[in-house]
């Protein structure tokens, strides 16, 4: 999470939907003011199904409302892992939600992909 502001806020993670093979944390922190701040969202498959976790964040920031995330991971099992960073700021935002009124954020991670790609390059090389 990045601030922009030159003060301090906490922040507050509540697990909505859960996932065993979805992990986040830490649940809690500060965000430093002016800096970016690391939420780690862990994946480790261990069947050939979709996962898919829920989360709400919270910042004691003035004014601001919770944010709902959906973190959505696809892969198969066994293969090997690699880590990918991904910046919150930059998860593709979908429409407003008419029933509740509120936005979700979808992070979809198709490791199959990013795999065979990764496979593709270093055969090239």
């Amino acid at each position: 999470m990045d601030s922009s502001c030159p003060i301090n806020f906490e922040y507050q993670i509540t697990v909505i939907k859960e996932h065993p093979d979805i992990r986040v944390g830490p649940l809690s922190g500060d965000i430093a003011a002016l800096q970016t701040t690391c939420i780690n969202i862990e994946y480790c498959p261990r069947s050939y199904t979709t996962a898919e976790c829920e989360i709400q964040v919270r910042t004691t920031e003035f004014a601001s409302e919770p944010k709902l995330i959906r973190i959505v991971g696809n892969a198969a099992p066994g293969k090997d892992q690699k880590v990918t960073r991904v910046n919150v700021a930059e998860v593709e935002q979908e429409p407003e939600d008419e029933l509740h009124g509120t936005q979700t954020k979808t992070l979809l991670m198709n490791k199959r992909q990013k795999l065979e790609s990764l496979h593709r390059k270093s055969k090239s090389s």
